[in-house]
This record gives C-alpha cells, sequence and structure tokens, in this order.
C-alpha cells in the first residue's frame, strides 16, 4: 500500500478514526485494468474506496488526479463528494482549497469538477490528466467519457487510468462495459467479477476484442476491469449503521432488485419498472371493515389526480378524475374508497365538492399542484371554494410518476396496505397491474401515490421509512 495511505491509516488510527479499507475496496485499490468500475448495487463502499484511489499516486510529483460529478450540488452539497472527501484526505496531510475545489498534496493535486452544462468536457481538451474518476458513472452520457479518453495521459511516471463508481442500469450506455459480467439473470457472474477484459472504443461502438488485437496504428486495446462490491462486504457501515440494510429491504420490488441485489453477486441490470414488477393484487388484503379505532384528521385523507375531459367531448378514451380515500394506522394504510370518472371541468368540482362533504372535514383533501402559476391559481381557488373548515391544500410533486408510486408499491409488498371490500376494488386492482407500460390511464395509481405520501409525512415514524 502506497505511503500517504499507510500514514493515513496510522494517522486516523491515533485519532480515533479508522481509515483502512475493507477487503473489496482493497481489491478495487489493486487492480491493474485501464478502466475499473466498482459497484453494483448501493452500500458497497464505493465512493470511500474512489476517494481513497488517488492517495496511492499523490506523494509523486506531477500527479494529477479529477473527480467527476454530473451535477455540482452532488459535490458541494450535504454529503457530497467534497464534504467526505475532509474525512480522509486531512489525514495525509492534504490542504483543501474549497473556493478551487481542490486539494494540494505538495507535489501532487486532486480536483473536483462537475459537467452539469451541455459540453463542459470540451473545456479539457488538451489537458493531461493522469487519474479521472466518475462518480456514478451512469448519470454521465457516452460522449465525454470517449472524449476525455484524450486526456487521461501523464508525464508523472504514473500509467494513466480511469475509475467509476456505478449502479445498475441498462439504459445507460454504462452497460455495454458490464455486460460481458452479467449472467443471464441480470446479476454479475462470480466467474466473471472482477476479472480483466479488452475492450476498443470506436465511435459510438464499444467492442470487446482478444488481448493480441492490435488497431491499425498497431495499438493495443483498454483493459477493463468491473468489481461488484454490495452492501454485505461494507462491514463497517452495518455496524456502525444496522438499519441501512433494512432500509434497502423496504425499496420497492424493482429498487430492490436493482440496488440490494444478491449476496456476492451485486444488483439486477435487466430489471426495468414493468407491469406487474410494481405491484401485484396478492400484495393487497381486502378487508371487510376497518379498524376499530378510526380516522382522525392527521391519518385520514383523500388524494386526487384531476383531468377535465368528459367522455366523448376531446377523446374517446380520455383521462378521469381519480380520487383515493386512505386511512393510516400504526404502519398500516387502508384504502378506504376509490372514484374515477370522466367529468367535465365543471363536474369535477362538483364531484370534489360533494365528496369533501360526505367525507367530512376531518379528512385531509390533497392533490398535485403543478409548479406553475396557472397550477397555483387553481389551487388557491379550490381552497377558497372549500372553505375554512376543510384541511385542503395542493402538494407539489417531486419525481416522475414511477419514483412517486415507489414508496407505496414497497408498502403493498410487505402486506401494510389493505383495502376496504367495495364495487370500486377491481378497477383499483386491474389499473395497479398494468402501471406503469400497459396501462392507458394512471389516474388511480397517481392518486394512491399522493395518499400514501401525505400519510407517510403525517405518520412518519410508522410510514418514513418507504420514503428512501
Amino acid at each position: 500500500m502506497c505511503p500517504l495511505i499507510l500514514a493515513a491509516i496510522a494517522a486516523s488510527t491515533m485519532s480515533d478514526e479508522i481509515l483502512k479499507p475493507q477487503r473489496k475496496q482493497e481489491l478495487f485499490l489493486q487492480c491493474p485494468a485501464d478502466i475499473t468500475l466498482f459497484g453494483g448495487s448501493r452500500g458497497g463502499g464505493k465512493t470511500y474506496a474512489a476517494l481513497l484511489n488517488p492517495l496511492r499516486h499523490a506523494h509523486i510529483k506531477g500527479f494529477v488526479s479529477t473527480f467527476f460529478r454530473k451535477q455540482s450540488v452532488d459535490i458541494t452539497g450535504p454529503g457530497g463528494l467534497w464534504q467526505e472527501t475532509f474525512k480522509i484526505y486531512p489525514f495525509a496531510n492534504g490542504i483543501p482549497n474549497s473556493s478551487h475545489m481542490w486539494w494540494d498534496f505538495q507535489t501532487s493535486r486532486i480536483f473536483f469538477r462537475h459537467l452539469q452544462k451541455k459540453d463542459t468536457h470540451i473545456n479539457y481538451q488538451g489537458a493531461s490528466i493522469c487519474h479521472f474518476h466518475w462518480e456514478e458513472l451512469t448519470h454521465f452520457e457516452y460522449e465525454p467519457f470517449q472524449f476525455m479518453l484524450g486526456s487521461n495521459r501523464s508525464t508523472c511516471g504514473v500509467k494513466p487510468y480511469i475509475t467509476a463508481t456505478c449502479n445498475p442500469d441498462n439504459t445507460s450506455w454504462v452497460w455495454q462495459l458490464a455486460k460481458p459480467y452479467m449472467a443471464d439473470d441480470g446479476y454479475v457472474d462470480p466467474e466473471q467479477n472482477a476479472t480483466i477484459k479488452h475492450v476498443v472504443f470506436k465511435g459510438d461502438s464499444i467492442d470487446f476484442v482478444e488481448p493480441d488485437y492490435r488497431d491499425r496504428m498497431n495499438r493495443p486495446p483498454k483493459t477493463v476491469c468491473l468489481i461488484v462490491a454490495d452492501v454485505w462486504d461494507n462491514e463497517k457501515l452495518l455496524e456502525t449503521n444496522p438499519d441501512y440494510l433494512t432500509n434497502l429491504e423496504n425499496l420497492s420490488h424493482v429498487d430492490r432488485e436493482r440496488f440490494l441485489g444478491i449476496r456476492g453477486r451485486g444488483g439486477n441490470w435487466l430489471i426495468r419498472e414493468t407491469a406487474g414488477m410494481l405491484f401485484k393484487r396478492g400484495w393487497i388484503e381486502i378487508v371487510d371493515r376497518l379498524p376499530d379505532h378510526i380516522a382522525t384528521p392527521r391519518n385520514t385523507v383523500r388524494a386526487w389526480d384531476f383531468a377535465a375531459t368528459e367522455a366523448g367531448a376531446d377523446s374517446k378514451d380520455p383521462d378521469c378524475t381519480a380520487s383515493i380515500k386512505m386511512f393510516g394506522i400504526d404502519d398500516t394504510a387502508y384504502i378506504i374508497h376509490c372514484s374515477n370518472e370522466a367529468m367535465s371541468p365543471a363536474n369535477v368540482y362538483k364531484t370534489f365538492h360533494n365528496l369533501a362533504i360526505q367525507d367530512t372535514p376531518t379528512t385531509a383533501i390533497r392533490w398535485e399542484q403543478e409548479w406553475s402559476a396557472p397550477a397555483k391559481r387553481e389551487s388557491y381557488e379550490l381552497t377558497k371554494k372549500l372553505g375554512d373548515r376543510f384541511n385542503a391544500a395542493g402538494i407539489k410533486p417531486v419525481g416522475d410518476k414511477i419514483t412517486r408510486f415507489k414508496p407505496f408499491s414497497a408498502a403493498c409488498e410487505q402486506g401494510r396496505v389493505k383495502m376496504l371490500r367495495g364495487t370500486w376494488n377491481e378497477m383499483v386492482l386491474s389499473q395497479m397491474e398494468l402501471f406503469p407500460d400497459l396501462c392507458k390511464h394512471d389516474d388511480i395509481c397517481d392518486a394512491a401515490s399522493l395518499a400514501f405520501f401525505h400519510l407517510a409525512l403525517s405518520i412518519p415514524t410508522s410510514f418514513g421509512k418507504f420514503l428512501i
């Protein structure tokens, strides 16, 4: 191990901090490949190992390392890369320069940069950087990565190399690099894990070749290696934060397969948010009565997903205005009622008002409020017309529809959502089963996501664990 890492470990031990890398992290640090991918699931200690990596050469005069994140906030924000460096680099006698985002090690520097704006990578044309690190490589387009290959060079005596962390994502170009390491089930093949392969980057293509391949300029291929690490490899994390594994287990089915996966094989690269993956009707128990301790303003909500097109007006198959009434107690949510109908704008408000009166003021009323000025005015009018005795408000959506549905999906899979028996049950179950890619309309799903989100905010000790 290099002098600076050894010195940092010694210094950290004396200060009650221990920086020693764990087994998979050591494997990553010792990898001789030109391009090394590390990760494949959450909690494997990827970022920590990545920050240790350039310390192997930081004692060498002229060594330059640059870390990239897609967004600047991922560097400077709470828990971002820059903040994490202060847990490591001071022990190696690094001197931070917060205004320019670099660490100085007397003879070398480690920079932290973002590529938030399009074509920012062009600024590195002609640069000579011995080590590039891409934090969460799947967040970047292929073009900047390929462009930076030309700047990965050095005169300091250290062989230029590239490292990257990644989580499974087969919609990203990174899948082409990871694919040779995968078994048919989408998980890393244990026999392929951490093996060296040879690759050629030609235009938009990534081709794996034999070791003796040479191009027309007689240049050898690049070497690449994928090392999978999972939460079980990170004993330090599980020791200091034992609830983290439970948090991963509480993810929706798709996210649990992708970000937790199988011990020793990482997450699943092939799994997608398709019909039947986010919801199965067998996950919800239909009950004939609610618990005896019934609704209060704090734990009952009717959430709306508005549409303003009646059948036959603008479309033969218009969107519907849907509402879900949901009651939460302990860690269980009960779907009490669902309405779903294509209506004119006038009838939308009439139905909205009538159900508010039927529910009584003890039920919170929520709807999605878009970020635009007209949407804010519409929310104001809805609240004003209902009057002060109703607990009514719009909630601004965060994330796409699938992201918002996942906490509700996770609770359903764990048997923590039940449904009161009613004629509307099949309508709810059918739409949710087809979500997201096979249902023409997702109004009920959107309303259910919003209702569950409200309960999670209102009863955080019971529901907050689902909003990971």
